[in-house]
């Protein structure tokens, strides 16, 4: 009976769950990563991630994975996708989670809040 009741309400919890929808005030520009900063500052300090044990690298593995995303008008992440990566495969899950916590706000001289496609390179060295 208690199964039960815990699936009943994992249901209803992940029913209520709700996923944001990407926000455009108008359409996205594609910039250069070195033109982010005149439209997103980009107010994540740091971005902690698990790895699954299954795929925990070996000490002193490196890896770089460059990802093209969306920063949408409210400076939320959307599908990103792995454009490039070293070595092929390794670091590319791990690439689009650390993209999708990223957090950005809009610069002073982006009022209107102008979403963009943006490709970043993220450097991997794991130990």
């Amino acid at each position: 009976m208690k199964i039960i009741l815990i699936v009943i309400m994992s249901i209803a919890i992940a029913s209520c769950a709700s996923t944001s929808e990407k926000y455009l005030t108008s359409d996205p520009v594609e910039i250069g990563i070195d033109k982010l900063d005149h439209y997103w500052v980009n107010e994540s300090k740091s971005i902690r991630f698990s790895i699954s044990p299954r795929v925990v690298p070996a000490p002193g593995t490196q890896g770089v994975v460059k990802v093209r995303f969306l920063i949408d008008s409210k400076g939320d992440v959307y599908n990103p996708e792995i454009i490039e990566s070293f070595p092929e495969g390794a670091w590319d899950q791990s690439a689009l989670v650390a993209s999708t916590k990223q957090k950005y706000v809009p610069s002073k001289d982006n009022t209107k809040r102008t979403p963009v496609y943006v490709i970043q390179t993220i450097k991997f060295k794991f130990g």
